[in-house]
C-alpha cells in the first residue's frame, strides 16, 4: 500500500501545505516508506504513478483538478476555498471523491454547496512552529503593523491602507508595513499598490514588494508589533498563523476557515467588524468563472472598524503583546505541521484504511 501526494511544494498557501504534509510525514519511521510524492506539473511521473497505483493504495491531491481520476484505490482531495460558493470547477472534482476541509466552517460550507457530509472530514492544516516563532525578536522603538498577503481584493489591503492613513498618516515612529505580491500581472500590480500608498500622502507606509524566502519572511513578523489581516476569507489563515505563532497580538476577521484556531488566540486578537456582501472582484470572478455570475459572499470589513482596531492595538499593546506570546506556545503546540501529519494516518486509520 502507498500513499501517494500529488502536488508541489512552492511558495503558495496550497504548495506551503503539500510541502510541509510531505515533510512530515516522510520524517516518521515505517510511514516513510509509504510515502510517494508526485508533481502535478511533471505530467510523464503522473501517469507512471497512476499506471502503477494498486487497488490499495491512498491518493491524496492537493491540487483542485482532477488528476486523481487515473489512480486505483482510494481517491482523496484537500479541498480549500474562500466563498460561500465553491467554484464549479473544484466543486465538480470535490464531489466524486472523499473531501477532506481543513475547518469546520469549510465543512459546513461543502455541506450546503450539496457534497454529502459521509464523504466530508475536517483534516487541519497547521504552523511550522521551527520557522514561525518568538524568540530573538528585535529591540525597536517604533511600533510597527504588519500586513502580509497577495494584492487582491481578498485581502483587504486597501482598506487597511485606508484606516491606517486616516488613524497614524504621518505619524512619527507609528509605520504600516506592507509585504505583498501578485502571480499575474505582477508589475501592473506593484505600481496600482504604489499609487494607492502614495494618493494617502501618508510617508510611513512602506511597501516590500515580490518574493522573500521564510527566514526573511519569519523576521519581518519577528521585528513587527501587530500584524493586521483584515480578510474577507480565507481557506485556512497561514499569514494569521504564522503571526500569532510568532507571537504577535491579530488584527482579523472572524470569519471563514481562520476561527478554526482563531478562538485559541482570542485574548490577544481584535476583530474587524464586517458584513456579508456578494464577491466583487475582478481577478477572483476571471480566475472562478461563474456561468450564472453567482459567485458567492464573503466579509467586507468596515474601515471605520479597522482604525478603531489598530488605535486599540496601539494603546493596549504591552497587555495584548503579552498576551500574544502566551497563545504563540498554544499555536505551536497545538497547530504544528507534525499534528496535522498525524491528524491524517488518524483520519485514514479511523476509515480502516491504514
Amino acid at each position: 500500500m502507498k500513499i501517494t501526494l500529488i502536488g508541489q511544494s512552492n511558495k503558495s498557501g496550497i504548495g506551503t501545505h503539500y510541502g510541509n504534509i510531505a515533510k512530515n510525514l516522510l520524517g516518521m519511521t515505517g510511514i516513510n516508506r509509504r510515502i510517494q510524492l508526485v508533481d502535478f506539473t511533471d505530467h510523464p511521473a503522473l501517469m507512471q504513478a497512476a499506471a502503477t497505483s494498486q487497488d490499495t493504495d491512498i491518493n491524496i491531491s492537493f491540487v483542485g483538478t482532477d488528476y486523481n481520476n487515473a489512480f486505483k484505490g482510494t481517491n482523496i482531495n484537500w479541498g480549500v476555498f474562500e466563498s460561500t460558493r465553491i467554484p464549479a470547477t473544484l466543486l465538480n472534482v470535490y464531489q466524486k471523491y472523499e473531501l477532506w476541509i481543513p475547518s469546520a466552517w469549510g465543512y459546513a460550507t461543502a455541506i450546503t454547496n450539496g457534497i454529502d457530509p459521509n464523504n466530508v472530514r475536517i483534516v487541519q492544516e497547521g504552523v511550522d512552529p521551527h520557522t514561525f516563532h518568538p524568540y530573538n525578536r528585535p529591540k525597536s522603538t517604533d511600533f510597527r503593523f504588519l500586513l502580509i498577503g497577495k494584492y487582491e481584493t481578498r485581502k483587504s489591503i486597501n482598506e487597511t491602507i485606508e484606516a491606517f492613513s486616516a488613524e497614524f498618516g504621518n505619524v512619527e515612529n507609528v509605520h504600516l508595513i506592507i509585504k505583498s505580491d501578485f502571480f499575474k500581472d505582477s508589475d501592473i500590480k506593484h505600481q496600482q499598490l504604489l499609487d494607492k500608498i502614495s494618493d494617502t500622502g501618508s510617508k510611513n507606509i512602506h511597501l516590500y514588494w515580490g518574493h522573500a524566502d521564510l527566514e526573511s519572511i519569519a523576521q519581518l513578523y519577528r521585528s513587527s508589533s501587530v500584524f493586521v489581516f483584515p480578510t474577507k476569507a480565507e481557506g485556512w489563515g497561514l499569514p494569521i498563523i504564522e503571526a500569532a505563532a510568532c507571537g504577535l497580538p491579530i488584527i482579523t476577521t472572524e470569519y471563514s476557515a481562520q476561527t478554526e484556531f482563531l478562538s485559541d488566540i482570542s485574548s490577544s486578537t481584535l476583530f474587524v467588524d464586517y458584513k456579508i456582501q456578494p464577491i466583487e472582484c475582478e481577478d477572483y470572478c476571471n480566475f472562478y468563472p461563474a456561468v450564472d455570475g453567482n459567485y458567492g459572499s464573503w466579509a467586507v470589513p468596515e474601515v471605520d472598524s479597522i482604525r478603531q482596531c489598530l488605535r486599540q492595538a496601539y494603546d493596549k499593546y504591552e497587555a495584548l503583546s503579552n498576551k500574544a506570546l502566551i497563545n504563540s506556545d498554544k499555536i505551536r503546540a497545538k497547530w504544528s505541521w507534525f499534528n496535522s501529519a498525524q491528524k491524517v494516518l488518524k483520519t485514514l486509520e479511523n476509515r480502516g484504511l491504514l
